[in-house]
């Protein structure tokens, strides 16, 4: 079962990663290490949230706004994250997560 938290109702939230809560609120600034190939920032490869590391696995949706470019990934802890590129000002927001059970295996995504 997958549930979405709806950051627009729900601000902080809270989240557990390493048996510690952490309190997140969004948008939140991250630092995100992205391919460019064609063209800057093509995609995420990795993105640091609260000092940790997570590598993005799956790329499992994009789409692209007048000044942003979204990324919906599903990171190494098993969580989907969507993330926020604004191209003009370059900088990396995380928007939502989608906190899920045992997602690194299913074949639908």
């Amino acid at each position: 079962m997958i549930t979405e938290i709806d950051t627009n109702r729900i601000n902080p939230i809270f989240l557990f990663r390493n048996s510690e809560l952490n309190k997140i609120s969004f948008p939140q600034k991250i630092e995100v290490n992205a391919y460019s190939g064609y063209k800057a920032n093509e995609r995420p490869i990795s993105f640091i949230l609260e000092d940790q590391k997570f590598e993005v696995h799956r790329i499992i949706d994009r789409w692209y706004g007048e000044e942003n470019d979204y990324f919906k990934v599903l990171a190494d802890d098993g969580k989907i994250y969507q993330l926020r590129w604004h191209r003009t000002m370059d900088v990396w927001s995380l928007e939502k997560i989608v906190v899920s059970g045992n997602i690194m295996n299913d074949p639908m995504l």
